[in-house]
């Protein structure tokens, strides 16, 4: 079993009034997830994410805030900015890049 990273989602204003209430993958929180894996398939259900990865798809369950937030911003309740952890598999994030200082 490969390992799990814990990676921050951070649902804001602009994926909110962009986002579309009752659509997967263009609702805000599938919008928040893509941003870490850009160019990847992302979907969204009531209680889990869904990537597809170039090794495969990785799904991983939303905490309860999450959960929450799509009923309402489903149902059309006002919805304020979210922040919230997953875990996703190591192998499926792009390895930061590192700045190098001149000399």
């Amino acid at each position: 079993m490969s390992k799990s990273k814990s990676v921050l989602i951070n649902v804001t204003e602009r994926d909110i009034l962009i986002g579309e209430p009752k659509r997967p993958r263009l609702c805000p929180i599938a919008r928040a997830v893509r941003r870490h894996f850009p160019g990847l398939d992302v979907g969204v259900d009531n209680s889990w994410v869904r990537v597809a990865l170039f090794r495969g798809v990785f799904e991983t369950v939303l905490p309860h805030s999450a959960v929450r937030f799509i009923r309402d911003y489903d149902e059309g309740y006002p919805v304020e900015p979210l922040r919230f952890r997953i875990l996703v598999p190591e192998y499926s994030l792009r390895p930061k890049r590192r700045t190098t200082q001149g000399g």
